[in-house]
């Protein structure tokens, strides 16, 4: 739906932006995208192997991930590498020193479970906030 300036031009709303949020965890799965729902639009993938059939064929603004699904780490520097990087926030239980500097050195904004939801959101925001352009 477009919006008319008093100018009388034409302005159209900003899309939301779309995130994918990669958890292995079923109930993860379900609570993340309904606490960062106003945030933006959320497509799910319970593995990297679903979360690259879905890079390979929808536009995302950002990437929720958790440490713990197999691969995470090594699909994130996929996406740097192959000049689709963006922003990317990784959830860990817990943090060691060598896994906090790979997140920092992929940019990612990093989030420690257990957590609130505001954090989450907050995340997501600082996050999508320094989004330059779509991953596709």
């Amino acid at each position: 739906m477009a919006h008319r300036l008093r100018s009388g031009r034409s302005v159209r709303p900003k899309p939301r932006p779309t995130v994918l949020c990669i958890e292995s965890d079923d109930d993860q799965r379900e609570l993340l995208p309904l606490v960062i729902r106003e945030q933006a639009r959320v497509l799910t993938a319970s593995s990297v192997r679903d979360a690259r059939e879905l890079l390979d064929s929808i536009a995302f603004d950002a990437v929720l991930a958790s440490m713990a699904v197999p691969g995470v780490l090594e699909l994130a520097h996929e996406l740097e590498t192959g000049g689709r990087v963006g922003p990317l926030v990784l959830v860990s239980p817990a943090w060691s020193d060598d896994a906090q500097r790979e997140a920092t050195a992929l940019g990612a904004v990093t989030v420690q479970r257990p957590h609130e939801n505001a954090v989450v959101i907050e995340a997501v925001a600082r996050a999508l906030a320094r989004a330059p352009r779509t991953l596709h």
